[in-house]
């Protein structure tokens, strides 16, 4: 049974139905790639922790990394394995200095969001597939509790952690938390997290207008959104997802929040 309590919806047993976020980092809660940035850091960022020695072999192992990316000798994946091996081997401490340049490339929108996160008063999580390497301590100074990326020293045997592999972690995680059967919202851009899209129950999308996956009525389009239309965006999103599961709950067909 659903109850009202203090503008809140809630299970009989108290559990708290507010919608859980699940928030990518690049192109979303970001409005660059961290990547290019992680590469260009490894290369020529400040990193007064490394010895002049260490430093120059990072820079040359990256940028030999890079060079065979350009040319097609090897893929993304080991481009990002060879980049998270060169920062071990040269004893890398911290990012604090890549998170602060990342920081300045925040959506502004987001911002009152990111501040309910970081105040407890939203649930969420940060799922991406940028290396652990930064983005753990990124998704911590953003406020986030909980932070799934791709794991540090990724080995071969590891997997990214996108597309279903995304999907499989979230999902481990809210199980975990006893979040499993609260509406969940989706905020992302990119195709490649149609899985964790399609167990959503409302989706804010930042990818391009093309690229939309067009799933009426959960899929609000936000990239283009000021911060007042986020705001707007952002209810719109928390009362489909609601109206999402008390559908599922009833077994009735759902109508849209988001008009």
């Amino acid at each position: 049974m659903v109850v009202r309590r203090g503008g809140l919806t809630a299970m009989t047993d108290g559990t708290t139905q507010d919608p859980v976020f699940i928030c990518d980092l690049d192109l979303t809660l970001l409005h660059v790639n961290s990547f290019p940035h992680w590469v260009l850091h490894l290369i020529a960022g400040r990193m007064p922790g490394l010895g002049m020695a260490a430093r120059a072999r990072l820079s040359l192992r990256a940028q030999g990394l890079l060079v065979r990316r350009k040319l097609g000798r090897i893929d993304h994946a080991s481009l990002l394995r060879g980049l998270q091996g060169a920062w071990h081997a040269a004893g890398g401490q911290d990012h604090a200095r890549l998170e602060n340049r990342l920081l300045r490339h925040l959506r502004p929108a987001l911002l009152p969001l990111l501040r309910q996160i970081a105040a407890g008063e939203v649930d969420a999580v940060l799922a991406t597939a940028a290396a652990g390497e930064y983005a753990l301590g990124l998704g911590q100074r953003l406020g986030f509790r909980h932070v799934l990326a791709t794991p540090c020293r990724c080995g071969p045997e590891d997997t990214f952690n996108e597309g279903r592999e995304k999907l499989r972690r979230v999902r481990l995680l809210l199980d975990a938390l006893g979040w499993a059967r609260r509406p969940l919202v989706v905020l992302t851009d990119h195709r490649d997290d149609l899985p964790l899209i399609g167990h959503a129950h409302a989706v804010g999308w930042y990818g391009a207008a093309e690229d939309a996956p067009g799933l009426e009525p959960k899929f609000i389009a936000c990239r283009a959104l000021d911060t007042a239309a986020t705001l707007q965006a952002l209810d719109a999103l928390r009362r489909e997802a609601h109206m999402a599961v008390a559908s599922m709950a009833a077994g009735a067909p759902r109508a849209s929040a988001a008009a």
